[in-house]
């Protein structure tokens, strides 16, 4: 009897000395559960503008290249992760991604020529195009980690798309003749720079135009409203989007990325952060869109939010020195409205906390 209880407390001290060792264990391995992941995303996901590891800083067309330091690259190696899909597109918005996933959705006439200028310029082409709508699926289906991460060019590029023309109707009543033909020249070249995907080039265009036509605070208020129903644009959009990622693979954990503000930080002058322009002009539009995201998640439970408003980005320079450099506004608006390389950092440690 006194060697039967001496071998079972003997087994139950193995049992709870292997519980013990078990739980560390498991600790260690449970970031390394995801074996595939699929990113579709815009150029945030890309790595659009950081500097890879030979001090290069990322330009145009990746056309889906992994870049070193992105966050989808980071998060690969943090977790081991065997394979990754990778469905990122610089300047891609919400309408391509519902064509990519829905063959027969078409957007009007308008939207639908900068869509296909945009999927000619930054995907590759309607082969490579052809071949993503097939593929897509299939990719969703072998992946235990989705992560979408899109919705900055609704707001960028699909304004831009109505600005130049509200501004023409909303100004030329009182303006004369030569201000009018002003007007119509920008409307074209704004139009040529968006058929070729130049989304930053033609947002420069159309505020050097206004400052020289002095009605760039008009301006301003016509692009309040256009921001506005980008953000709109995009709640309509992201519904049939991720349904469609859902009814691919049920199981799979889908991470939807909010929105930050890419305007954050622009003050009317540094030297007194007293007025931050980048909230007034894209905190509404920016709102609108992070509350839809949730709350369509309240209703279905397809994904999981990762809030990454406060994530880094280089450092605007007050907007009053702004409109004194308006040739290089361009090049700023390119810039400063996508994360840095810790900005990149920040996302990854961000989808990292949610998936503990």
């Amino acid at each position: 009897m006194k060697t039967m209880r001496k071998t079972l407390c003997a087994v139950l001290a193995l049992m709870m000395l292997l519980s013990i060792c078990a739980v560390p264990a498991f600790a260690r391995g449970s970031k390394n559960t995801y074996k595939t992941l699929t990113v579709i995303g815009d150029s945030v996901a890309t790595g659009f503008c950081i500097f890879e590891p030979d001090g290069t800083q990322v330009g145009h067309a990746t056309h889906g290249r992994r870049i070193v330091g992105a966050y989808p690259d980071l998060l690969c190696k943090e977790l081991g992760l065997r394979d990754y899909n990778n469905y990122t597109r610089e300047g891609m918005s919400s309408i391509e991604f519902r064509r990519l996933f829905d063959k027969n959705y078409l957007p009007d006439e308008e939207d639908k020529a900068i869509s296909d200028a945009l999927i000619e310029k930054y995907g590759e082409g309607w082969d490579w195009w052809a071949g993503a709508q097939d593929q897509v699926r299939k990719d969703l289906k072998k992946s235990d980690l989705v992560i979408v991460n899109f919705g900055s060019n609704d707001i960028f590029a699909y304004a831009m798309r109505r600005v130049y023309a509200a501004m023409e109707g909303s100004f030329t009543t009182n303006m004369d003749a030569t201000k009018r033909a002003a007007l119509k020249k920008m409307d074209k070249q704004v139009t040529r720079l968006l058929n070729k995907g130049q989304i930053y080039e033609a947002w420069e265009t159309v505020f050097k135009t206004a400052e020289k036509l002095d009605i760039l605070e008009a301006t301003v208020s016509v692009l309040n409203k256009c921001l506005y129903e980008g953000a709109v644009h995009f709640c309509q959009n992201w519904d049939p989007i991720l349904d469609e990622i859902h009814a691919a693979n049920p199981k799979a954990k889908v991470l939807a990325i909010g929105l930050f503000n890419g305007l954050q930080g622009l003050y009317l002058t540094n030297d007194l952060k007293v007025l931050d322009l980048g909230k007034l002009i894209l905190g509404p539009a920016v709102d609108v869109m992070n509350t839809h995201i949730r709350a369509y998640n309240a209703v279905h439970g397809y994904y999981t939010v990762v809030d990454i408003r406060d994530v880094d980005t280089p450092a605007w320079p007050g907007a009053l020195a702004l409109m004194k450099d308006f040739d290089n506004l361009s090049w700023y608006l390119m810039v400063n409205t996508h994360p840095s390389n810790a900005g990149h950092v920040f996302i990854k440690d961000r989808i990292l906390a949610v998936l503990k």
